[in-house]
């Protein structure tokens, strides 16, 4: 007698992936990417292309993680593990054409990959429901040796087509770490954001348009004195905007208290603070410039309040523990500060100078 059970319950196992799948809210499905003949080899396989693709969306989305706390902007990648579960059960194609006829899903993507002279083209289609026509077309030109950099780009110009917002994150870091101060793409992109998204929701380009004036204040060694005042009145017009709009918005309050705290409007900046600590009460960064504030203004009882706060999220950091020691021995706190330059030095027994530091405390207290 046949074992229905042998066929059921790959089948319930097959209808639950289904039913997470099509609820699990992500914004965006995507086709296999299909590889039209003369293109097709062991490693341009429908299946690798398509992962290699989301690979590329999921990096860049998840290097603006951070900034994206809290904050609902689409462009989030496809669950890795679930994709392989669906591809597994043959599923994907269904999934995603259940969640285009019942509206859950924003976007859709449909790509292929087809020969380009001497190298391969890229396009995409992107769709969203009802729309029988694509709302944005992207086309990448790459080497057949070498995918990695046209599917980066395609991934790129795919999110800037979703969420401009994500990938000017994305591109702030970038030239943040290239020291590109003038932020000429990120702006570029920002500019996009808001021309496209509703007014209630510029608070995001507001915000990162005045970290980028903040950041260049810090960091560009050739601006003048004026023009980094300059700099620092812009950060906190766009960054004030942003509240008005997103009161509780962590990273506004954060970069307005760093604005104001350069800009030496103490009380301000000390208000700010508070109230993204409040939000985000496990920011190291919020933590740490807190502290340098009220340790520069000589408070420093507030500053060994927020240090203490630092060296618990962040426990092996040798310096923000020499840091505290330091602010212990100002307190006339010996046995705090003694405690803290023991555990800096175990943390990093080479450094000298906690060595020196621990030496001298131990010998003046003998």
């Amino acid at each position: 007698m046949l074992d229905l059970g042998v066929i059921t319950v790959p089948l319930l196992g097959a209808s639950a992936v289904f039913l997470a799948a099509l609820l699990a809210g992500h914004d965006i499905t995507i086709d296999r990417v299909r590889v039209m003949s003369g293109v097709d080899t062991e490693s341009h396989t429908e299946l690798v292309l398509t992962r290699q693709l989301i690979d590329e969306m999921r990096n860049i989305n998840e290097s603006a993680e951070a900034d994206l706390i809290g904050v609902d902007v689409g462009g989030s990648a496809v669950d890795k593990s679930l994709t392989e579960v669906t591809d597994y059960f043959n599923l994907s194609s269904l999934v995603s054409n259940v969640r285009d006829l019942t509206g859950i899903t924003p976007y859709h993507i449909s790509s292929e990959v087809t020969p380009q002279e001497d190298g391969i083209r890229f396009t995409a289609r992107i769709y969203t429901p009802g729309d029988s026509s694509p709302v944005g077309q992207v086309t990448v030109i790459g080497k057949a040796s070498d995918l990695k950099p046209m599917l980066h780009e395609a991934a790129l110009q795919i999110l800037t087509n979703i969420s401009p917002y994500v990938v000017a994150v994305y591109y702030f870091h970038e030239e943040m770490a290239d020291e590109s101060l003038a932020f000429t793409k990120t702006r570029e992109l920002l500019g996009r954001h808001i021309v496209e998204s509703p007014r209630w929701r510029t608070y995001l380009a507001y915000d990162l348009i005045g970290r980028t004036h903040r950041v260049k204040a810090e960091l560009d060694t050739k601006l003048s004195p004026e023009d980094r005042a300059k700099e620092l009145d812009t950060a906190a017009e766009y960054l004030q905007a942003a509240l008005v709009q997103a009161p509780d918005f962590f990273y506004a309050n954060l970069n307005l208290a760093m604005v104001l705290a350069d800009k030496q409007e103490h009380g301000r900046a000390d208000q700010y603070f508070a109230k993204a600590v409040a939000l985000n009460p496990n920011d190291l960064t919020a933590r740490v410039k807190w502290a340098e504030m009220l340790e520069a203004q000589g408070q420093t009882r507030g500053a060994i309040i927020q240090y203490v706060a630092a060296v618990e999220l962040s426990t092996h950091d040798a310096e923000l523990r020499d840091r505290l020691a330091a602010l212990y021995l100002r307190a006339h706190d010996v046995a705090a500060a003694r405690q803290q330059l023991r555990a800096a030095y175990q943390i990093d027994p080479m450094h000298k100078a906690f060595a020196d530091r621990l030496l001298a405390l131990e010998a003046a207290t003998n």
